[in-house]
């Protein structure tokens, strides 16, 4: 039995990233979309390049 309610959510973020700044940026993207993984009923994460 699921416990989980039968929703979906979708979230879109659009990000700027300052010059110089792209090794931090895509090292936080690394991290934080492994802790997204991590939540029941997570079912991706698609990242677009400029």
């Amino acid at each position: 039995m699921n416990d989980m309610p039968d929703t979906a959510v979708t979230v879109s973020i659009a990000r700027k990233v300052r010059k110089g700044a792209e090794k931090q940026y895509e090292d936080w993207l690394h991290r934080i979309t492994e802790v997204a993984v991590d939540f029941p009923g997570h079912q991706g994460v698609h990242i677009l390049k400029p």
